[in-house]
Formats: structure tokens, sequence, C-alpha cells
């Protein structure tokens, strides 16, 4: 209700006015792109299972880990360069943002992410196609994990770490239950890694 001193809603978004930041969402929840918010906090928008369509606004700097974890009918997802200031993905905030996003087809990752976090794309099981550009380094522990249609992988030269856990430091499978999986291969040039017949 109007008057609350700490929270407030907008678009069908309840916000925390003093930290800019987007508590709860719903299925018709669409985030204002006037400043109010900055931040999109953990589980904010999981399982909205009927919202097929994500725009986030410049005004957003930062994403928490979930955010965005069961929308099992979402489709594209927009996400902007604002968030390369704080790039939250190098240290873990990007956990299990898409996991379980069933009705995801495509991702091409934006060019200022660095790390593809732990289970990130986990459960994605429509994902067909992911674009992975120079700037990641670091693919954690079962991102693409369950990523059932996935038939194609390329992992650029600029990647020097896989399957990596940086809560637990141990390794897990990044592919992990990814069945329709054909092609597995490294960008010629790679310090670390490459591959040879799918195998790396």
């Amino acid at each position: 209700e109007d008057g609350n001193e700490v929270f407030y809603s907008r678009n069908n978004c309840l916000i925390y006015d003093e930290n800019k930041l987007l508590l709860l969402a719903c299925n018709d929840s669409v985030i204002p792109d006037d400043g109010s918010v900055q931040i999109i906090y953990e589980h904010a928008f999981s399982n909205c299972k009927k919202i097929e369509s994500i725009v986030v606004p410049e005004t957003v700097d930062t994403i928490c880990r979930w955010a965005f974890s069961g929308c099992s009918a979402l489709k594209t997802i927009q996400l902007p360069k604002s968030l390369c200031g704080y790039n939250p993905w190098d240290s873990g905030y990007g956990e299990g943002l898409f996991k379980d996003c069933s009705s995801l087809e495509y991702f091409e990752i934006p060019d200022w992410m660095t790390n593809i976090s732990k289970s990130m794309f986990r459960g994605c099981e429509s994902l067909k196609e992911i674009k992975i550009p120079d700037s990641v380094t670091t693919i954690d522990c079962w991102a693409f994990s369950g990523c059932k249609s996935l038939t194609e992988l390329v992992i650029p030269k600029s990647v020097t770490l896989i399957g990596y856990n940086w809560r637990q430091s141990h390794n897990g499978n990044f592919i992990e239950g990814c069945t329709s999986l054909r092609k597995l291969a490294f960008e010629d040039g790679n310090a670390v890694y490459h591959s040879k017949d799918n195998c790396i």
C-alpha cells in the first residue's frame, strides 16, 4: 500500500527503496527503467513460470545469483552493458542465474562477461546454441549440466580454467547430462587446454 517508508511496488515489482533493490517479481513484472532499481536480488524472478521475456534496463548494475532460475517459459532475456561496471560474475554471483529456464533455446554471452558461473545454465533443456566470446576466461562446474538439446560447444582460446567450483575448490563436470552433444572443441591457441576427437 502507499505510505510504506521501506518498501514500495512498481510495475508489479516489490522494491526496497533504500538500496534500490528489486526483491520480488511475478509473471507480470516489468523491471522499471527510471533508476528506481539498481540491484536484482537473489531469486527475485525464481519460478515465475509464465514469463517469456525479460528486459533488464541500463539502470541495473547488479544481478544476484539464481535471480531468474526456474523461469520455465523464458525464451529471451536482454542484459545491459551497465552490468560490466560491477561484474558480479567474477565472484560467483551469476551462480544458477538461468538454472531450469527450460524454454531458453539460444543465448549469446555478452562480450564483457569473463566468467560462466556455477550452474548458470544448468537444466536449460531446450538450449540448442550458445555463443561464448573471447572475454570469457573461466567456466565453472555444472555450467551447462543438463542442457539436453545442446549439440555443439566451441570454447574460445581465452578460457584457461574449466569445471572449477570457486566455493569448494573442486572440479565438477560442466557438461554433465548434455546427452545430445556431438561436438566439443577448444579453439586453437589455448595455453592450457587443447581438444582432439571431441575430447578436452
